[in-house]
């Protein structure tokens, strides 16, 4: 690209890593193994570019006896059960896709921990069950069931060493992911386990038309029914869109839709990968697939000690309650003690503060309150009056660094990655427009040059800056043999008249409220303009 003096092009282009990497992730159900308790671990394979990978592997225990083994079994995630035993580890042994091996530790067991595990394969119920290695180590337990802050589902355990064993018909929960938690009886959080609940209450809209085939540009009338799941009519509102596969290819288990980003991925972590697969044709193997989802990205585990103790991070950006605006004043270099700061409001209502710079120069205006955006003008002056060469620096607010985009993974780098065919349809489309006169098609102009330069004018201090007036007069375009300034002016500024010396706009003439004169950059009284010699101009 060919640039002139001082320009340049700044591009942000996105490179997909190269990388043949995989990391893998082992999560225990409801946050941690325990020795002696069988209960299910998920796990997650991931590639550079944020997507599942597909790997196969064997747990092994320490002496190296083969315990299971695991395979992927939807987009890089799977499960597997596994009881460990006092005193043992236990190693995974991965293969990946490639052939390459790898071998990585599973988490350690507890003791005396518990597992909250659940099945939510049933249909009609929720299966959960509290398991412990030694039932005499119990204690009476709570366990919750919440749904976006709703408390949905309670039960306790009455006495040490009691089980909690029970089938919660899913009529009771909404559609959407439903958080269960078991608390001591000290209400302390223990263990987290996130399910999703899809129940059959989804619209089945039937769409028909008379013919299978229409010409180009003929009217098609489409028949749309919708049935709910109790298979009545149901009344509303549908928007429809219509897409040409052979010239733009759809995957749907790729879209997002209002149905998985209200209920899927606005509640759960990290990037999901496919989120449509999950609703678009519910069946066994979906909803099994959800439920390693949730194992893995659902995943919770409570440092409760941390929690309770309130040992929590201070933040790093404090609430925005008001605005504050600071800043240095320096001449000449050197901070300037004492020196007189004005604020000035130019957008609303009109308004001024004033206060006094410290020792090192700094001033701080708090606790300002806009009621929409503004635009505010500061200004500093010396005890001494003199404001040569007065420099004011305001203090830059650190922003909130930018994370790593989640959704990186869906981002497309190769055009041929399934727009290609659309581009080239789009570019034979707009040729066929052109031949015949028809569409709307952006011309390029030929490149034009201002040779003329702006006229600044001279010593302006406008507060908008110097030239950027709607109106600007000097000396020559005033009347001769005028007395007073405001004489002088009568009739050349557009939209201003003047009434005994003072200067009214005729938008409002009738409201009785004169304009406001300032004078290098000073507010100053609506008849001054009386008291300036015309000479003077």
């Amino acid at each position: 690209i060919n640039l002139g003096d001082k320009e340049k092009v700044t591009k942000t282009i996105i490179i997909k890593a190269a990388s043949a990497q995989v990391d893998v992730q082992f999560f225990p159900e409801s946050g941690f193994l325990v020795n002696g308790v069988k209960s299910k671990v998920a796990f997650k394979a991931t590639g550079t570019d944020g997507l599942g990978k597909d790997i196969k592997g064997i747990i092994k225990d320490g002496q190296g006896n083969t315990v299971t083994t695991f395979t992927t079994a939807h987009l890089g995630m799977g499960v597997f059960t596994l009881a460990p035993q006092v005193g043992k580890s236990y190693n995974a042994h991965i293969t990946y896709a490639d052939g390459l091996e790898k071998v990585l530790p599973l988490p350690k067991a507890n003791d005396n921990s518990y597992v909250l595990t659940i099945d939510n394969s049933n249909p009609a119920v929720v299966v959960v069950q509290v398991l412990a290695a030694d039932a005499a180590t119990r204690e009476p337990l709570n366990l919750v069931a919440q749904s976006g802050g709703k408390l949905l589902y309670a039960a306790k355990t009455n006495a040490a060493g009691a089980a909690i064993n029970t089938a919660i018909p899913k009529s009771r929960f909404p559609s959407g992911m439903v958080q269960f938690t078991l608390f001591s009886a000290l209400g302390q959080p223990l263990n987290e386990r996130v399910i999703f609940i899809q129940r059959d209450d989804l619209l089945k809209p039937v769409i028909s038309t008379v013919k299978q085939i229409y010409a180009p540009r003929e009217k098609i009338k489409l028949d749309i029914t919708a049935k709910n799941g109790r298979d009545s009519l149901v009344e509303g509102s549908f928007s429809v869109s219509v897409i040409d596969e052979t010239k733009v290819k759809v995957n749907e288990d790729d879209e997002n839709t209002i149905l998985s980003d209200i209920l899927l991925t606005s509640d759960i972590k990290g990037y999901v990968e496919k989120p449509a697969y999950y609703f678009i044709n519910p069946n066994d193997k979906t909803r099994a697939n959800l439920d390693i989802l949730m194992l893995t990205q659902g995943y919770r585990r409570f440092e409760w000690k941390q929690l309770m103790s309130g040992n929590f991070l201070p933040p790093v950006y404090q609430p925005e309650k008001t605005i504050d605006i600071s800043g240095v004043v320096t001449q000449k270099g050197k901070p300037l003690a004492g020196a007189k700061i004005t604020m000035l409001n130019t957008t609303g209502n009109v308004f001024t503060i004033d206060t006094t710079a410290d020792a090192q120069g700094k001033f701080r205006f708090d606790d300002l309150i806009f009621a929409d955006s503004a635009r505010v003008v500061i200004q500093a002056r010396p005890a001494s009056g003199k404001k040569n060469n007065v420099e004011i620096a305001l203090d830059n607010i650190k922003p909130q660094l930018v994370t790593q985009n989640k959704n990186a993974a869906d981002m497309r780098i190769n055009l041929n990655d399934g727009l290609l065919t659309y581009l080239q349809y789009s570019k034979s489309f707009n040729d066929e427009q052109a031949k015949f006169g028809l569409g709307n098609r952006t011309i390029m102009l030929k490149e034009v040059v201002v040779k003329e330069k702006r006229v600044v004018a001279k010593n302006s201090t406008n507060l908008n800056g110097a030239g950027n007036a709607d109106q600007v007069l000097t000396s020559k375009d005033l009347t001769m043999g005028c007395i007073t300034l405001d004489m002088c002016l009568q009739g050349r500024l557009t939209g201003v008249i003047f009434q005994n010396g003072r200067a009214y706009s005729t938008r409002n003439i009738g409201r009785g409220n004169p304009m406001q004169i300032i004078v290098d950059g000073a507010y100053l009284d609506v008849d001054f303009l009386r008291s300036i010699n015309v000479n003077d101009v």
